[in-house]
């Protein structure tokens, strides 16, 4: 065998780009793709999946999704730029790439079917989809059936890695809805803003952990304030739990304990868009600077099980009306009746505008 037909193979290039361009390509796209990595491993590109409900393929086994993907992507420019001057790509390029090309058609399932959409995950797939066509021509020890297998391997692995069927990230209830008591009444009570007498109610549905809700959410309810004096509508504010999200459900604990001091909406001002790997003391202290911490240590305490119960009808009634796992997500209702529904978006001219329309 020549040293040419180990690198490459004339029988399958048919693409009208001239070879040399193609090897600069291979050899300098993967190392933008990691160079896209590294800004999303240091927050130049934020990611916004975990509001969208998929941070449940984010991390394995608690390292983020990202590391073997700059790995991987380091690895293929590497090898390209060694091989840049040998008139092709050396087997493991086309490999490593079909690999990848598994694991991106596995990310684009999970993404179709939970309906994320990511501006970062679509740039890695197109990137290693562009890859595949331009290391087309193989070389004289790679056949198809090899880089399809190695393609099935990326999908298989990953399949195993996580599962095999979608896992929106929402926490589960197997109980049914519990009977009320007067704690939980109080706190339910006091999370709602506006009179019982308006005619529309507002269901708001926030992550505590999501970086949309904490923009979006306050700029909401400022432009409500006019109707929710005017008792056109009362907003009821329920908290969304994801369970990889370390913080969630301890901070939505907090707030809705705060609630049922009358302190909701100062427990929101200062919880909300909290770090998902917060610890519960340290934002049980933050929220002590705020607000009477010594009753909040109280009922928090002595009314755990009413703030349990009403986060659990919380999650139940946000799969009721169809909402999560995005957010921020909201649903406007008149006589018992869904008339609007935003999902992932809280823009506060349009829930404006659509009450002015019920008018």
């Amino acid at each position: 065998m020549t040293a040419r037909s180990f690198w490459y193979d004339a029988r399958y290039d048919g693409l009208p780009l001239p070879m040399w361009w193609r090897r600069i390509l291979v050899a300098i796209v993967p190392l933008m793709l990691a160079a896209a990595d590294i800004a999303r491993l240091t927050g130049l590109w934020p990611c916004d999946v975990a509001c969208q409900g998929g941070a449940h393929y984010q991390t394995i086994a608690g390292m983020s999704v990202i590391w073997p993907a700059l790995a991987l992507h380091l690895t293929i420019g590497l090898l390209g730029i060694r091989d840049f001057k040998r008139g092709g790509w050396c087997p493991w390029i086309v490999r490593l790439l079909w690999f990848h090309v598994g694991v991106s058609l596995f990310f684009a399932y999970v993404s179709s079917m939970l309906a994320i959409e990511c501006p970062y995950c679509t740039v890695i797939h197109v990137g290693i989809f562009a890859l595949m066509i331009l290391a087309m021509p193989f070389s004289a020890t790679v056949r198809w059936w090899h880089v399809l297998t190695w393609a099935a391997a990326g999908l298989l692995m990953t399949n195993a890695v996580f599962h095999h069927q979608p896992v929106p990230d929402v926490a589960t209830t197997t109980s049914a809805a519990t009977p009320p008591t007067r704690a939980s009444t109080t706190i339910d009570h006091g999370r709602i803003y506006g009179s019982n007498e308006a005619t529309r109610t507002l269901e708001l549905v926030v992550d505590l952990t999501c970086r949309h809700c904490a923009e979006q959410y306050r700029p909401v309810m400022v432009a409500l304030k006019p109707a929710i004096a005017a008792k056109r509508v009362r907003v009821v504010v329920r908290h969304l739990v994801r369970p990889s999200q370390a913080a969630s459900g301890p901070a939505a604990e907090l707030v809705l304990a705060a609630a049922a001091m009358g302190e909701h909406a100062s427990a929101m001002d200062t919880l909300l868009g909290s770090n998902p790997d917060a610890g519960l003391a340290g934002m049980k202290a933050r929220l002590g600077e705020v607000i009477d911490a010594e009753k909040l240590d109280g009922v928090f305490s002595a009314d755990r099980t009413a703030v349990t119960t009403v986060l659990n009808d919380d999650q139940q009634r946000i799969r009721q009306l169809g909402l999560g796992p995005r957010t921020p997500s909201a649903v406007l209702i008149e006589d018992g009746k869904v008339t609007k529904t935003w999902s992932g978006d809280l823009p506060a001219p349009a829930i404006v505008a659509a009450l002015d329309g019920a008018l």
